[in-house]
This record gives structure tokens, sequence and C-alpha cells, in this order.
């Protein structure tokens, strides 16, 4: 098992991080299957801070879900963007 865990994400404020790399670690997240230690970096060529970053990735959630965002989801979300 993966004890410690860095995702870093190229071009995070664009299309690809949104459409598919944001709601895939999700996916994994909700499965049970993100390691209990692990940062996610996005680098862009756009200026976000932290939480300005956290805001574009639950965005990205959201609307990947749509009508079907729940609960379950909101709450793994937040312990998916947990902040250090």
């Amino acid at each position: 098992m993966i004890k410690n865990f860095v995702f870093t994400i190229f071009g995070a404020s664009g299309d690809l991080a949104q459409l598919k790399i944001f709601p895939s670690l999700f996916e994994i997240a909700l499965a049970g299957k993100l390691p209990t230690n692990y940062i996610i970096i996005g680098f862009a060529r756009s200026d976000f801070s932290h939480d300005a970053f956290r805001d574009l990735f639950r965005l990205s959630i959201e609307n990947y879900y749509g009508e079907d965002f729940s609960s379950k989801h909101n709450d793994i979300l937040k312990l998916l963007l947990r902040s250090t």
C-alpha cells in the first residue's frame, strides 16, 4: 500500500484538469482508494491562491455530477480538499 502520495497537475487551471483529472481524483477518493497521506499540487500559468484552486476543483466536481451531486459527495470532497 502507498503510504505517501504526491500528485502534481501541470495545467491545473485548464479544461483537461477540470473535465478529466479532477473528476478522476474524486472518483478514486470516492472509492476509498486514495492514501491517507497525500498532497495535490497544481501548476498553471493562471495565478491562483490555495483557496481559489480548491474552489476550482470543487466547481469542477459539482459540474461533473450535476444534479446527482449528493451530501455523500460533498463529504468526500471536503476530505479531499482538506488543507494542511
